[in-house]
């Protein structure tokens, strides 16, 4: 079920397929991943076989995995108990090959060289054709992949700044995953990966999409460049003068949901997406960064799915690092100028906020070194993040 769907009837296909209790259709992986073949081999202890047959159907499976996709586990036979945890696993066999000296190398023979796959089980000939991909978001990348295993040269184009990558970094071979791998805390932007870099919490390991990208710079008919924006930097006709055969657009189906409310726009309201968006590509959460992002707590979140949900999280860890960062720097401030020079420089609103940050500040350093400290206990006293969701939690 977790791979086709979980059916209203298994002895009757035509009455399709079941709804959960917030009405939606139970589908299984939308890749059609053969997840109980790679279970039996999880189980046999022959992690690189699992890794070949989940490649079959999911060649760039650093992207899906744990924390990122579980229509799988919705459809998991178990409804009256915890589901089998499908996204973790695949993401565990991922990491078990990786982490192996040459495990990085082993992952991408297999992205060129799969011989369980019926078709394109390796890099077929140059062909003539040369498509552009604009956007290179999960959408893109995996667009991309495809036409490059059937001999197409491909260029992707992207609106953010990419970083350049050290050719050295993907021409020679690559011994230990770890090697290419930063906290992620410190980690610097890659602008590579659409959505997976700017609006996924970074509790997904980001250092996945620089394997992505280090794998397909491989390849010598593919090109990436950032800072190219459609529409405006590169037309459609740009395209055809260019020398493209062909013009695939996975920039994102998503636009701007501004509210029709009084005060949509007023301060201290944001949309979700913008608050990711801005959190991660400022790099806020860096402990140097000069970001202006501010949060305030109680926070409410208006929406339960991903987004709301990835908002949330990101809100309490972003305001525990917040109050730390301002009450050092103000400190530091006030041993240089002065107290009295420094907080003249703030309105009373600005001046309330920062003395409740510095106070925030002074209870999470007296209470984070006491035996059975919770970091969430202290957020919920300070008021926590709410969601507020329409359908049943």
């Amino acid at each position: 079920f977790c791979r086709k769907g979980f059916p209203v009837k298994k002895a009757d296909p035509e009455q399709g397929l079941k709804r959960d209790v917030f009405d939606t259709v139970l589908t299984g992986c939308p890749l059609d991943e053969k997840i109980s073949e790679m279970q039996w081999l999880f189980s046999k202890g022959h992690l690189l076989a699992a890794l070949a047959v989940i490649m079959i159907d999911n060649p760039l499976c650093p992207m899906t995995g744990h924390r990122i996709c579980n229509d799988c586990m919705k459809s998991c036979v178990y409804q009256k108990q915890t589901p089998v945890n499908v996204p973790q696993i695949e993401t565990f066999v991922l990491k078990s090959i990786l982490n192996v000296p040459w495990g990085v190398e082993v992952y991408d023979l297999l992205l060129n060289w799969n011989p369980l796959r019926a078709e394109h089980y390796m890099l077929a000939p140059d062909q003539e054709g040369r498509v552009l991909v604009m956007g290179m978001g999960p959408a893109g990348l995996t667009l991309a992949n495809q036409l490059l295993m059937r001999g197409y040269t491909v260029v992707g184009m992207d609106g953010l700044k990419i970083e350049p990558m050290d050719p050295d970094s993907y021409t020679q071979p690559v011994e230990s995953f770890s090697a290419m791998t930063t906290a992620l805390d410190a980690r610097k932007i890659l602008g590579f990966g659409g959505v997976a870099e700017y609006g996924i919490t970074a509790r997904w390991d980001k250092n996945f999409l620089s394997l992505i990208l280090l794998t397909l710079l491989r390849r010598s008919r593919f090109r990436v460049l950032g800072g190219v924006r459609f529409g405006g930097t590169l037309r459609i006709e740009d395209a055809w003068d260019l020398g493209f055969d062909h013009l695939a657009l996975a920039v994102g189906a998503g636009l701007p949901r501004a509210l029709s409310l009084p005060g949509s726009e007023a301060p201290g309201v944001r949309q979700a997406n913008d608050f990711l968006m801005a959190l991660q590509l400022s790099g806020a959460y860096h402990e140097m960064s000069l970001s202006g992002l501010e949060v305030q707590l109680p926070a409410v979140v208006i929406g339960g799915g991903l987004t709301g949900i990835d908002t949330a999280t990101e809100v309490q860890a972003y305001y525990i690092l917040q109050i730390q960062r301002a009450y050092k720097r103000y400190h530091a401030l006030c041993d240089r100028w002065g107290a009295a020079y420094v907080r003249d420089q703030f309105n009373a609103v600005q001046l309330g906020r920062l003395d409740e940050w510095i106070m925030h500040a002074q209870a999470y350093m007296r209470a984070k070194d006491q035996p059975g400290f919770k970091v969430a206990d202290l957020v919920r006293a300070w008021g926590g993040v709410t969601v507020v969701y329409r359908k049943r939690l």
